[in-house]
């Protein structure tokens, strides 16, 4: 079959999923509409873990084998590493910033702890390994009988993520350790290039900035090559039942954002902030659920229901895309997953506001306005645009069903806004 035609039939069938998805989703919800709050199963106040699987090491800039979580409408996502031996870090990114969507290696950023007088780093493989993965960041943990690393990833904005390592000693004696961030990079046309107390990341295919950044009072020497780097940290020493706290920040940002002022936010979380910002976002991502939880009707209160809400919604938090390039306004993308689906598209964007509006009104008015950029003087909207037109170029052969008077609607209902 041609490619052309055969990327038609999987876009008509994931389409075709996709309605009956959020269908049931808003039938749910819809019949608990009128339910008092008495009548209703009361929410749980932790979020549920691994909604989706995030675990998985890409082998090459094109595997598609597993997923990538992002947050905030970020062009980049991460996952969790498959294999206990590739601890030390999460899994990519994965880009959207260029081309279809690559990861930019299996692992960007990976933590080495040596042991100062042999230089041998300790072996993951050798410790116990556990992950879980939320709507608000991903986390995972590796323990030994002497020490145990624990590892966050959240987005603090749609252009940064940070990672938070906790080393400590469960062991009675000090132990010394020589840490070091590492990494490499699966893709050409990249280059490493020192910047202050971190590293720029330039690419020949994106206008998009990447950066590693410490925080501002860390002290590092820094080696660079073409495909990779190592930051070597200062020594730690870690008494009985000590901890100690590692920062890290990765940045991939458009032109259209303040470079300077996202670093500057960075630093300021880095110095203090970390920790009150990752509660901020799991208490955003409770809230949204429990919007949710909250509208079932008792028939559908069971777990299984507030799972299939959790994955709905995670799902489509990760094709959020905040504005940029030919973008102007916020929305997602049928599915970051496959290739050709790095764009915003018309009646999946009247079913996204529909569904959005349950939760968040103005991401999904965002969504309806992104598509309404693209109407002519006639009254047509494009059947789908893009980022960047130099990859796909807007399609305006064709358009969709006229399904944005009902998604205006869906959102009216949820908030009465009548601007």
């Amino acid at each position: 079959m041609h490619p052309v035609l055969r990327s038609q039939e999987i876009k008509m069938r994931i389409d075709t999923l996709k309605t009956h998805l959020i269908c049931l989703l808003g039938f749910l919800l819809s019949l608990g509409c009128n339910v008092p709050v008495s009548e209703r199963e009361s929410t749980s106040n932790s979020l549920p873990p691994n909604a989706l699987d995030f675990r998985g090491t890409p082998t090459s800039s094109i595997d598609r084998s597993s997923l990538a979580f992002s947050d905030q409408g970020a062009w980049f996502a991460y996952g969790l590493p498959g294999e206990s031996a590739h601890f030390g870090g999460f899994t990519g990114p994965f880009l959207m910033t260029q081309e279809n969507g690559v990861w930019i290696g299996r692992m960007l950023s990976r933590l080495d702890l040596a042991d100062p007088e042999t230089e041998q780093p300790i072996d993951w493989s050798s410790f116990a390994i556990s992950q879980n993965s939320f709507n608000s960041h991903l986390e995972q943990e590796a323990e030994s009988e002497s020490l145990r690393v624990s590892q966050t990833l959240y987005f603090s904005s749609a252009n940064s993520a940070v990672i938070a390592t906790h080393v400590e000693n469960l062991s009675n004696e000090t132990i010394r350790l020589r840490p070091q961030w590492k990494g490499s990079t699966f893709l050409g046309g990249l280059q490493f290039e020192r910047s202050g107390n971190g590293i720029t990341i330039h690419s020949a295919e994106s206008t998009a900035t990447g950066s590693i950044q410490l925080p501002a009072d860390a002290t590092s020497a820094i080696h660079l090559s073409d495909t990779s780097y190592a930051i070597d940290l200062e020594e730690l020493a870690l008494k009985p039942g000590e901890v100690k706290q590692l920062l890290l920040a990765h940045t991939f940002i458009f032109p259209e954002y303040d470079i300077k002022q996202e670093r500057s936010r960075l630093n300021n979380i880095m110095a203090g902030a970390s920790e009150e910002l990752l509660q901020r976002r799991i208490h955003e991502k409770r809230a949204q659920l429990e919007s949710l939880y909250s509208k079932l009707d008792t028939v559908w209160k069971g777990a299984v229901y507030k799972d299939f809400a959790a994955k709905t919604l995670l799902t489509l938090q990760n094709n959020w895309r905040v504005p940029a390039g030919e973008l102007k306004h916020a929305g997602l993308f049928p599915s970051y997953h496959y290739i050709w689906f790095h764009g915003f598209w018309a009646w999946d964007s009247w079913k996204h506001a529909a569904a959005l509006a349950q939760y968040d009104t103005h991401l999904a008015k965002e969504q309806i306005r992104a598509m309404y950029d693209f109407q002519t003087h006639t009254g047509f909207i494009a059947d789908c645009v893009y980022r960047d037109t130099t990859i796909e170029r807007h399609n305006h052969r064709n358009t969709k069903p006229p399904l944005s008077a009902w998604a205006v609607w869906k959102v009216f209902e949820q908030d009465r806004d009548e601007e």
